[in-house]
């Protein structure tokens, strides 16, 4: 089918919207000066979109890409609990798709992680990226430094698992 014969929707006349009839977009400038733009290749930005006071979208963007890999040194035997700032620190270098494998790999289920996800939906995704890893120390009656770059190699994440304490 031909583009010019789909029926196209002028885009609103609002700020932010593109004047464009035919591929409608809205432009963002965050305060910390990141910009986003979403658009739609059909003309129709309310099939797949949802913009208002109640929705949360968290994005996470990263200055380079990252390629897993198996840890290069002996894995930490450190038998003391991690603490919070070593928990902080890890979630803040793992994406979410890596955080719930961490959780897995930590036996914690899919439902706990679930609820963990549901619970702090308006936190973002470091504070839920935390709290996974929280909940295992919580729930696990030894957490250890040795158990965690153990799961982090598991994940291919060596690289937050060689620099954890000894």
């Amino acid at each position: 089918m031909e583009e010019d014969s789909v029926p196209q929707k002028p885009a609103p006349e609002a700020t932010g919207h593109s004047k464009n009839t035919s591929r409608p977009n809205i432009k963002l400038i965050t305060p910390d000066g990141s910009r986003f733009e979403i658009s739609s290749e059909c003309g129709n930005l309310g099939t797949n979109v949802m913009i208002g006071a109640c929705n949360v979208m968290n994005v996470e963007h990263f200055s380079e890409t990252r390629k897993r890999r198996k840890a290069k040194q002996p894995l930490s035997e450190n038998k003391e609990e991690p603490g919070r700032h070593l928990l902080q620190k890890i979630a803040s270098k793992i994406i979410m798709e890596e955080a719930i494998m961490l959780g897995r790999v930590l036996n914690l289920s899919d439902a706990k992680i679930d609820e963990i996800k549901v619970d702090n939906s308006t936190s973002g995704a470091a504070e839920i990226k935390y709290q996974i890893l929280a909940e295992w120390c919580k729930k696990d009656e030894n957490p250890t430094i040795a158990t965690l770059a153990f799961a982090l190699n598991n994940i291919e994440r060596g690289d937050i698992s060689d620099r954890l304490p000894r």
